[in-house]
């Protein structure tokens, strides 16, 4: 059962979402899983919610500054490096939001009751890793944050082949983001 003040902080986060002010959402849910990790369903909303429109946001615009900075590239523009004073903080946002709901993801996962919901969030965290390795730089974090994307993946399947077996959806999920991971992130399709 949820109490009025949680009840009140979705009201709130609802409200939000619909003045697009992710980052308050964000909030709310943060304080949400301080005060209580284990989240009813709309509470789950809001968490989800809340970081997926937030990186939404800012990769939709680091999607038009790379294909512009390539555009200027292309025309042999002398303006490229105006362009990563742009594209460099944008990264480093989507980094860190990326980051943060890892660190909320993980504290979700630890207080999963069963497989299903851990595949859920499991699957989450894989994603905002996959977009993490996507638009920041190779080297020591990407290095780190791909390790640790394989790792959460082969967990999953471990744990999944030993309890359910092949054919369950949530491991076909998790392997789905792999695969797309390895098309996106790689560009390794026929792996």
């Amino acid at each position: 059962m949820i109490n009025n003040s949680r009840r009140n902080e979705v009201s709130m986060a609802s409200l939000f979402y619909r003045c697009e002010k992710y980052s308050e959402i964000i909030k709310i849910a943060k304080a949400l899983i301080k005060e209580n990790p284990i989240l009813s369903e709309n509470e789950m909303a809001v968490f989800i919610q809340g970081y997926k429109c937030k990186l939404n946001e800012i990769r939709k615009v680091l999607i038009k500054l790379l294909d512009i900075e390539k555009k200027e590239i292309n025309r042999g523009s002398t303006h490229v490096h105006l362009m990563k004073e742009l594209i460099d903080p944008k990264v480093n946002e989507l980094s860190n939001l990326c980051d943060d709901f890892n660190t909320q993801i993980d504290i979700l996962i630890s207080k999963a009751k069963n497989f299903d919901s851990m595949a859920n969030l499991s699957r989450l965290k894989l994603d905002f890793l996959r977009y993490k390795c996507q638009f920041i730089e190779r080297g020591d974090e990407w290095q780190k944050t791909y390790d640790e994307f394989l790792l959460t993946e082969n967990k999953m399947e471990k744990i999944g082949k030993e309890f359910l077996g092949k054919n369950n959806i949530n491991l076909l999920y998790i392997q789905l983001c792999k695969c797309v991971f390895y098309y996106e992130v790689l560009n390794k399709p026929k792996e």
